[in-house]
């Protein structure tokens, strides 16, 4: 049996994931198509591929997230990368109730490759276990 070789955007997400742990974007806006689509942006923040690394800083230097992948699966056009998100709650966003409390919360990270290139991401965080760990929030029964 032949397996087919491995995404050569591989590397491109690994660097995306130093990036973050490493808060170091820089160089990284190569590593996207032109028309690169966001998918998952937040709301009311920019589109393409400007708005993306904006929000990875935001996650990597305000938030101070640490990233470690569980699982990667590849396609020839498609990596889904399962990750951790690892940090603290920080008092100017997430209240000083929270502020300093460990979390760690599953996410999933879908990205649509040409070639080394990402052209399109998907992503989605179990944003309600960080609210419980958090204690911003309560258990679902």
């Amino acid at each position: 049996m032949n397996l087919p070789a491995s995404n050569p955007a591989l590397t491109t997400v690994f660097r995306i994931r130093d990036a973050i742990n490493s808060g170091r974007f820089e160089g990284l806006e190569d590593l996207f198509t032109e028309d690169f689509l966001d998918l998952t942006h937040p709301s009311g923040s920019p589109s393409g591929i400007n708005g993306y690394l904006e929000s990875l800083a935001y996650r990597s230097r305000v938030l101070r997230v640490h990233v470690n992948e569980n699982a990667i699966i590849e396609t020839p056009d498609r990596i889904v990368a399962r990750v951790s998100n690892h940090g603290k709650g920080i008092a100017e966003v997430h209240g000083a109730a929270a502020a300093g409390r460990p979390y760690r919360i599953d996410a999933v990270h879908i990205f649509h490759t040409r070639g080394p290139l990402i052209s399109a991401h998907w992503g989605l965080r179990d944003e309600l276990d960080l609210l419980v760990q958090l204690g911003l929030a309560s258990p679902p029964p």
